[in-house]
């Protein structure tokens, strides 16, 4: 594999050195780009390239990368991690899974095109810096700019085009497609309709007894390979890089979003969020209720089913 073990002094001077350097614009001749230049990076990627993938990392990923390239034990905060998702996703955490889906991890981030962080500290960089001979761009997003929706093309890159979404909220995104060109008129004025096609990822592991992270990955692309799309959207946690680069291997491109993706489709996480947007918008509390099994017939979660009411027959 295309990386280098990091030893553990080598990890302590990196460390030391990234406290004083936070915005680092290159790493060992790798280009690193931020803010605007990080979008221009990833719409180039978009248009210029007939196959891609664009792949989030979260800080948790980028640890589990850094601690393994150090060959030491994994710490608590990896097999005890914060992010709920991560935990559903993986199942039994033990030291033994966590070096594989590392192993597997890095194999797709040589074939990934751009390497979206959330932020760069020790972790990622020294990430960066085990590349020996590195195909991929890196960017960092924050939290405050990490739009792609506001700061890309990505709309009017899926006009037209065959959409297949890998999302556990197959269901809700779904009927809020019914009403995609209502979502982001101050953005797009032009119609940028495009064609959806979801996968119940319940059904795919049930159907295939898919209970471990790596039974769940093999059923999906099983699953991915029956379909005809252009290009896949994709949240799916710490499975996300790994799908993404499988579908760039079937000549298509593949955008991890993770749960930016819900914001494409007009699903806020929650209803502060929510109370930003216009009536055409649904969060996810709503849908977690079950409300959604009532409001399903009319294409708009939370809209009431309307029943005309008719005069009575006389008999």
């Amino acid at each position: 594999m295309d990386f280098k073990k990091i030893g553990l002094m080598q990890s302590i001077n990196e460390s030391i050195k990234s406290k004083f350097k936070k915005n680092r614009t290159t790493c060992d001749g790798v280009s690193i780009s931020y803010g605007v230049d990080a979008f221009n990076v990833i719409d180039s990627s978009l248009k210029n390239k007939k196959s891609s993938a664009i792949i989030k990392l979260s800080h948790y990923q980028a640890v589990l990368v850094f601690e393994y390239l150090r060959g030491k034990k994994f710490s608590r905060k990896l097999m005890i991690p914060d992010d709920i998702r991560v935990a559903a996703t993986i199942g039994v955490i033990t030291q033994v899974s966590l070096k594989h889906i590392a192993t597997e991890l890095l194999k797709s981030i040589v074939n990934a095109d751009v390497i979206c962080f959330e932020k760069m500290g020790k972790e990622e960089y020294l990430l960066v810096k085990s590349f020996i001979n590195p195909k991929a761009k890196f960017v960092v997003l924050n939290h405050n700019e990490c739009s792609l929706i506001e700061n890309t093309s990505l709309l009017s890159y899926l006009k037209g085009k065959k959409v297949l979404v890998i999302s556990p909220y197959d269901e809700i995104i779904k009927v809020q497609h019914l009403h995609q060109n209502l979502f982001h008129k101050f953005l797009i004025t032009e119609d940028y309709s495009f064609d959806v096609l979801t996968l119940s990822l319940d059904t795919i592991y049930e159907k295939n007894s898919a209970y471990s992270l790596f039974d769940k990955l093999d059923s999906l692309k099983v699953e991915i390979l029956k379909y005809d799309f252009d290009l896949a959207l994709i949240n799916l946690s710490i499975l996300s890089a790994q799908v993404g680069t499988f579908v760039k291997s079937l000549d298509k491109c593949a955008i991890d979003l993770d749960e930016e993706l819900l914001r494409v489709f007009g699903i806020a996480k929650d209803s502060a969020e929510k109370s930003k947007h216009d009536a055409h918008w649904i969060d996810l509390s709503s849908y977690n209720s079950g409300k959604e099994k009532s409001f399903l017939v009319t294409g708009v979660i939370g809209a009431p089913i309307k029943v005309k009411k008719g005069k009575s027959r006389k008999k």
